[in-house]
């Protein structure tokens, strides 16, 4: 059963830029051991292309942060100048969250791109 639904981040992301979900939603996300993340791109602009990836961290005290797993829950994924891309991932592997978590959220590419970034999770516990 869904626990918690929200929108974990929305703002412009830029070219080679690292940014994190606030530290509004960590404890937030901490709390439920399945994470839902869909992410919404558009308003991508520049030329080319590039590539969208979301990681989640989790931390024992809200300051020394960690990958939840090795691979990035919605890994590398191609954006184009002009489109409306979505993308779905997450983390249900079952394995238990600390305390705090947060979303890294990357953007790259060759060319200068940028690109308006809505996150969506959607939070399960493991019990359900």
């Amino acid at each position: 059963m869904v626990r918690d639904t929200f929108v974990l981040f929305d703002d412009v992301i830029r070219n080679n830029a690292v940014v994190y979900s606030s530290d509004e939603h960590v404890e937030r996300l901490g709390v439920y051991d399945q994470i839902g993340l869909q992410v919404v791109l558009d308003q991508v602009l520049g030329v080319g292309s590039g590539t969208f990836t979301a990681q989640l961290y989790h931390s024992a005290d809200g300051e020394a942060w960690e990958p939840r797993t090795v691979s990035p829950e919605i890994p590398g994924k191609s954006i184009s100048v002009g489109t409306v891309t979505t993308y779905y991932g997450g983390a249900n592997d079952l394995l238990p969250n600390l305390p705090f978590v947060r979303a890294s959220l990357t953007i790259t590419g060759a060319a200068l791109i940028s690109a308006h970034v809505r996150l969506y999770a959607v939070l399960r516990d493991v019990a359900d």
